[in-house]
């Protein structure tokens, strides 16, 4: 059962992963990496629209609910910070 729920967790990262990146396409950028692996860890995406670099690091919920709690409140003010 172990595996099987493995599985699923990494199908469902998979899924958000594809529509992160078609979102960003959509959005005028070019997906120049998924899933690069460094020392310091893994990014899941890094995308470009003109001089603009995008690191992402997707994080998928199963719920809106589940999401909503996990993004936390909202930040406010011109720099995000309250």
């Amino acid at each position: 059962m172990k595996k099987s729920r493995r599985r699923a967790g990494e199908r469902l990262g998979c899924n958000a992963e594809n529509l992160a990146a078609w979102r960003l396409r959509l959005a005028g950028y070019q997906i120049l990496a998924r899933r690069h692996k460094s020392h310091m860890g893994e990014i899941d995406l890094i995308a470009r629209r003109g001089q603009v670099l995008v690191f992402a690091e997707v994080k998928a919920r199963t719920t809106l609910a589940a999401a909503a709690l996990a993004r936390g409140p909202p930040l406010s003010g011109p720099s995000g910070g309250g």
